[in-house]
C-alpha cells in the first residue's frame, strides 16, 4: 500500500509541474513580441488545443516568428 501512495504522490507532483509549465507557456506566448498578431493567436490556440505537445512545440518553433530585442 505504501508503494501506491508514493506512486500517487509522484503523479500529483508531475501533474502540478505540467500545469505550471502549461500556464507559463501561455503567459509567455501572450506577452511575446511577434511580427504580427495572428502568430500570437495561432500559438495560443495550438498551446490550448494540443495541451500535451502544444507547449513543447511552442518552445521549439516559436522563435522563428518573434521579433528580437537586439
Amino acid at each position: 500500500m505504501e508503494t501506491f501512495y508514493h506512486s500517487l504522490s509522484a503523479v500529483v507532483i508531475l501533474g502540478i509541474v505540467y500545469v505550471l509549465f502549461w500556464i507559463v507557456t501561455i503567459v509567455h506566448a501572450a506577452r511575446a513580441k511577434y511580427r504580427d498578431d495572428i502568430s500570437r493567436a495561432i500559438w495560443i490556440f495550438i498551446i490550448v488545443i494540443f495541451q500535451v505537445v502544444g507547449p513543447i512545440l511552442y518552445w521549439i518553433f516559436s522563435r522563428e516568428n518573434k521579433i528580437s530585442d537586439n
